[in-house]
């Protein structure tokens, strides 16, 4: 049997916050021109996708939801990022048809840039990981970009994709 106590801190674990209306910003279909590099002396590979992004879970979660086409297949992308009140960090999940992994990401954000940055690790085609960086940084109302960055072991660092985002 749980003490009033445990029942006020379940409720408070899951009350949103300011933090998760940051997250305002970024509800509705975006047009999405996608860069990524194989390796950093390449040229980028470019993809145009749609995002859409929508509340779930009682504005807790922004649910995404990603479809383009690379080459003659679908590519579909699925992803979760909000605020854990607990931790005081924004955290972030996606998954796409690309792999069977799942990412995940944690970070925060600053006023100053209105940007998140996220840091978390892939697990690359030869089953090594590597650490990674998002940067999430909103333009203008209509105008979004996420750049990712891979953090080699020796510290070095490569850009291996970008977005651009364009509300619909």
């Amino acid at each position: 049997m749980s003490t009033q106590s445990e029942t006020d801190l379940c409720q408070q674990m899951g009350a949103t916050c300011p933090e998760h209306e940051k997250l305002n910003a970024f509800v509705g279909t975006w047009n999405a021109t996608v860069s990524f590099w194989m390796d950093p002396t390449s040229e980028p590979m470019i993809i145009q996708g749609f995002m859409t992004n929508s509340w779930t879970l009682g504005n807790r979660f922004l649910e995404q939801d990603y479809k383009a086409t690379w080459g003659d297949q679908p590519f579909l992308g699925r992803g979760f990022w909000g605020y854990n009140t607990l931790k005081g960090e924004f955290e972030g999940i996606w998954m796409d048809t690309a792999s069977t992994q799942i990412s995940f990401e944690s970070g925060s954000h600053d006023p100053e840039t209105n940007s998140w940055t996220q840091t978390g690790t892939c697990t690359m085609p030869d089953g090594s990981t590597i650490k990674k960086e998002s940067v999430i940084t909103i333009v203008n109302e209509n105008q979004h970009t996420m750049t990712m960055t891979f953090i080699n072991p020796d510290g070095s660092r490569f850009k291996c994709m970008h977005i651009d985002y364009t509300r619909s």
